[in-house]
């Protein structure tokens, strides 16, 4: 997987096989690493590139809310592609700027929408990608209520989809959907973070965990990063090199 670089996108052969060494579909991943860490990359490289891979688009309509989704230098491929009028395959939506001021309103738009397209989205086989990035800097505790409602009911809103959450801090989110994740992403963490990251995590891999993470990020590449299915019990480097099982 090229560092911290956007993948071309690529098309969907067979839906069934996206589950080893990806997040499952129809689940929520939580994505944490501090600012520069590549979080934004790795979502669009899933949502965009490591989904599909034959004859269809996975994700047929992406809402990426996020402050910087118009100025992130990485991303701008993804903005290309929302701007192009010949772009019929993927609906993409972005919420962002004075939109984003009211994350409660958002995530309780979002819920709707998805709800009023269900039958249609199933009609045509419309899977939606819902990202969440950095949006923490207006998750204020009032409101938190809403993401936390989001993260418990996304696999019963509209017809399939997955949620991606990301944020600089673990504890920043709210405990329930910590608890909640399918899978979370953990880029080169340290200090305070990487700690309550690990006291969390050791709840499931046990004494297993910190000793698995150092071995997924101390590479001496900035961008490799720890993915967790907690799903299947496993833990990865990146996307692709297994290093722990608990089954």
């Amino acid at each position: 997987m090229p560092k911290n670089k956007i993948l071309s996108t690529k098309k969907v052969e067979d839906p069934i096989k996206y589950y080893d060494g990806l997040p499952s579909l129809n689940c929520m991943t939580v994505f944490i690493s501090p600012p520069g860490g590549g979080k934004s990359t790795i979502i669009a490289n899933l949502v965009f590139h490591l989904y599909n891979q034959g004859n269809d688009i996975m994700f047929k309509r992406v809402i990426w809310c996020s402050p910087t989704i118009r100025t992130d230098k990485s991303l701008h491929g993804i903005r290309e592609l929302e701007a192009d009028p010949k772009n019929d395959k993927i609906e993409i939506q972005f919420i962002t700027g004075d939109e984003l001021s009211n994350l409660e309103e958002v995530i309780d738009g979002i819920k709707e929408y998805l709800e009023e397209q269900r039958e249609e989205d199933k009609k045509n086989n419309i899977r939606t990608a819902v990202i969440i990035d950095d949006g923490m800097a207006y998750m204020r505790r009032t409101i938190q209520s809403s993401l936390v409602k989001l993260a418990s009911c996304y696999r019963h809103i509209g017809y399939h989809t997955n949620l991606f959450i990301a944020a600089q801090s673990w504890t920043g989110l709210p405990k329930a959907v910590r608890e909640l994740a399918s899978a979370v992403v953990i880029g080169q963490v340290s200090g305070k973070t990487k700690k309550q990251i690990v006291d969390d995590m050791e709840n499931v891999f046990d004494d297993k965990f910190e000793e698995t993470y150092n071995k997924a990020t101390n590479t001496g590449n900035k961008y490799d990063f720890c993915f967790v299915d907690n799903r299947l019990q496993k833990i990865f480097r990146n996307f692709e090199t297994e290093l722990y099982s608990k089954n």
